[in-house]
């Protein structure tokens, strides 16, 4: 039920800002959300925030991390933007600001679901880089050889990491998760 609900905001997000592509242009999304993205020379366990003070929104990301895990960064920080800004308990706050001055920061922790905020952002970044559609048609659509073979080829063309199209396939029930 989440899952269908996350799926629905992050396609009728890809709709509204015409940035249904593949592969998705996550600096699309960014501009019409009016969200500024700068690279940033983080700490290697920080892969990027969000930073909301008044009316300024910022995604920072890490610049020394890949291509693809800087767009799913993004498309993470979006999802924190859409689903959780303006919560009253935001993943992260950073003490020493003022209470509308928020920081949700994507570390280590992040990745492994810990946080129910987390596995949201994470699926609905999912949802917003790997589209339903668009997944289910490029691999109906793709090479029929070794199941490996294809995550690769997919992976490559929705410019996001073999691993995060390997569990977005999963969670889609198109392929078994303990087949590869």
């Amino acid at each position: 039920m989440i899952n269908n609900l996350l799926e629905a905001k992050a396609e009728k997000l890809l709709d509204d800002a015409g940035c249904y592509t593949i592969p998705v242009d996550v600096i699309c999304l960014t501009d019409f959300l009016k969200i500024r993205v700068e690279a940033m020379p983080l700490q290697s366990d920080i892969s990027g925030f969000l930073g909301i003070t008044n009316d300024n929104i910022v995604i920072g990301y890490n610049k020394t991390q890949s291509h693809e895990r800087r767009r799913f960064t993004i498309a993470h920080e979006i999802a924190h933007y859409r689903l959780h800004a303006g919560k009253d308990m935001p993943l992260f706050i950073d003490r020493d600001k003022k209470p509308e001055q928020r920081i949700m920061f994507r570390d280590a922790t992040s990745s492994t679901g810990e946080f129910i905020k987390e596995r949201e952002a994470n699926a609905f970044a999912a949802a917003l880089l790997m589209p339903k559609s668009l997944v289910e048609q490029e691999f109906k659509s793709s090479s029929k050889g070794y199941i490996q073979d294809t995550i690769k080829e997919l992976s490559a063309k929705f410019q996001v990491s073999v691993q995060a199209m390997s569990i977005r396939l999963a969670n889609l029930d198109i392929i078994d998760a303990n087949a590869y």
